[in-house]
């Protein structure tokens, strides 16, 4: 099972500039590859793109997982995709477009959305080494979940 976690802007480039008079900036995209449940890697984009705090989507980064992981697009079993926090992604989502959009990129996944603060927690909770634990997250945005 080939399973690739995505985070960062889908079908625009991030940058608060375009939407005047909103929090709609999107930091930190980034890729990670599991393959038969074997962390192959995680990269953040900044650091292949060398822009600080680049959210755009991850496309080098994912570009690189699969080359590590000798794989093409054709071979992800399924995307996590962890939403980006803002009120356009949160729309976008309900209204279907990145799954369309990621269906276009990884035909043959399973498209399957994290909730941003969950992913933060488990991000810290599964590098912990810890059995069990108490998380709690805090940055100031999430999905508009009530």
């Amino acid at each position: 099972m080939n399973i690739l976690g995505l985070n960062g802007s889908l079908g625009w480039d991030g940058r608060i500039e375009y939407v005047k008079d909103q929090d709609f900036w999107v930091h930190g995209s980034g890729a990670t590859l599991f393959i038969d449940g074997e962390l192959i890697g995680s990269i953040s984009e900044e650091r292949l793109s060398r822009v600080k705090h680049d959210g755009r989507y991850p496309k080098s980064a994912t570009n690189k997982l699969l080359k590590s992981g000798n794989l093409t697009k054709n071979d992800i079993d399924i995307v996590a995709w962890v939403s980006n926090a803002t009120l356009m992604g949160h729309y976008l989502k309900i209204q279907g477009y990145f799954t369309e959009a990621l269906k276009v990129n990884f035909p043959n996944a399973k498209i399957y959305f994290v909730d941003h603060h969950l992913a933060h927690a488990a991000g810290t909770f599964l590098a912990s080494g810890f059995s069990e634990s108490n998380v709690f997250t805090f940055d100031g945005a999430g999905d508009f979940c009530l």
